[in-house]
Protein backbone atom coordinates (compact mmCIF):
# COMPACT_ATOMS: atom_id res chain seq x y z
CA UNK A 1 0.00 0.00 0.00
CA UNK A 2 1.12 3.48 -0.70
CA UNK A 3 1.15 6.43 1.94
CA UNK A 4 -2.12 7.59 0.08
CA UNK A 5 -3.90 4.42 0.43
CA UNK A 6 -5.82 3.74 4.07
CA UNK A 7 -6.82 0.47 4.77
CA UNK A 8 -10.02 0.31 7.35
CA UNK A 9 -12.29 -2.50 8.58
CA UNK A 10 -15.78 -0.84 9.28
CA UNK A 11 -18.75 -2.03 11.10
CA UNK A 12 -21.80 -0.81 10.16
CA UNK A 13 -24.46 -1.37 12.79
CA UNK A 14 -27.70 -0.13 14.43
CA UNK A 15 -26.32 0.44 17.66
CA UNK A 16 -22.82 2.61 17.37
CA UNK A 17 -22.53 2.64 20.96
CA UNK A 18 -23.23 -0.40 21.96
CA UNK A 19 -22.02 -2.90 18.94
CA UNK A 20 -22.02 -5.80 21.22
CA UNK A 21 -18.98 -7.81 23.02
CA UNK A 22 -18.51 -10.14 20.20
CA UNK A 23 -18.05 -7.25 17.22
CA UNK A 24 -15.88 -5.12 19.30
CA UNK A 25 -13.56 -8.19 20.22
CA UNK A 26 -13.72 -8.97 16.43
CA UNK A 27 -12.24 -5.59 15.98
CA UNK A 28 -9.80 -5.58 18.80
CA UNK A 29 -8.33 -8.42 17.39
CA UNK A 30 -7.88 -6.61 13.53
CA UNK A 31 -6.81 -3.37 15.06
CA UNK A 32 -3.91 -5.74 17.18
CA UNK A 33 -2.64 -7.95 14.18
CA UNK A 34 -2.43 -4.94 11.56
CA UNK A 35 -1.31 -2.61 13.71
CA UNK A 36 -0.02 0.22 11.85
CA UNK A 37 -1.59 -1.40 8.77
CA UNK A 38 -5.19 -1.35 9.12
CA UNK A 39 -7.28 0.93 11.62
CA UNK A 40 -11.59 0.06 12.02
CA UNK A 41 -14.27 2.29 12.38
CA UNK A 42 -17.99 1.59 13.91
CA UNK A 43 -20.21 3.28 11.50
CA UNK A 44 -23.91 4.39 12.43
CA UNK A 45 -26.17 2.54 9.87
CA UNK A 46 -28.64 5.45 10.43
CA UNK A 47 -26.28 8.43 9.43
CA UNK A 48 -24.96 6.55 6.83
CA UNK A 49 -27.60 4.55 4.94
CA UNK A 50 -26.73 5.72 1.72
CA UNK A 51 -23.34 4.67 1.95
CA UNK A 52 -24.66 1.05 2.68
CA UNK A 53 -27.31 1.50 -0.17
CA UNK A 54 -24.31 2.29 -2.57
CA UNK A 55 -22.50 -0.43 -1.60
CA UNK A 56 -24.80 -3.11 -1.34
CA UNK A 57 -24.79 -3.39 2.15
CA UNK A 58 -28.82 -3.72 3.30
CA UNK A 59 -28.84 -5.08 6.72
CA UNK A 60 -26.56 -4.60 10.15
CA UNK A 61 -24.06 -5.48 11.49
CA UNK A 62 -22.09 -5.92 8.55
CA UNK A 63 -18.66 -5.93 8.39
CA UNK A 64 -16.44 -4.44 5.61
CA UNK A 65 -12.75 -3.74 4.73
CA UNK A 66 -12.90 -0.11 3.00
CA UNK A 67 -9.95 1.53 1.61
CA UNK A 68 -9.63 5.43 1.13
CA UNK A 69 -13.46 6.09 1.73
CA UNK A 70 -14.73 2.86 -0.76
CA UNK A 71 -16.24 -0.36 0.00
CA UNK A 72 -13.86 -3.19 -1.23
CA UNK A 73 -15.07 -5.84 -0.19
CA UNK A 74 -18.28 -6.80 2.26
CA UNK A 75 -18.93 -9.92 4.22
CA UNK A 76 -22.23 -11.31 4.82
CA UNK A 77 -24.28 -9.83 7.54
CA UNK A 78 -23.20 -10.70 10.74
CA UNK A 79 -20.47 -11.21 12.82
CA UNK A 80 -17.85 -13.16 10.93
CA UNK A 81 -15.70 -15.60 12.85
CA UNK A 82 -11.84 -14.07 13.05
CA UNK A 83 -10.77 -16.15 10.90
CA UNK A 84 -12.79 -14.69 7.53
CA UNK A 85 -12.08 -11.35 9.01
CA UNK A 86 -8.24 -11.99 8.83
CA UNK A 87 -9.01 -13.28 5.10
CA UNK A 88 -10.60 -10.31 4.09
CA UNK A 89 -8.11 -8.33 4.94
CA UNK A 90 -5.05 -10.12 3.69
CA UNK A 91 -6.91 -10.07 0.43
CA UNK A 92 -6.61 -5.81 0.32
CA UNK A 93 -3.24 -5.43 1.98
Amino acid sequence: MTDAQHLVVALFTAQPAHPGHVARSRLDAVREKYRGRVETSIVDASTQWRVMQAHGIVDVPTFAVCESGTVKEKLPCGIPDQNALDEAVERHL
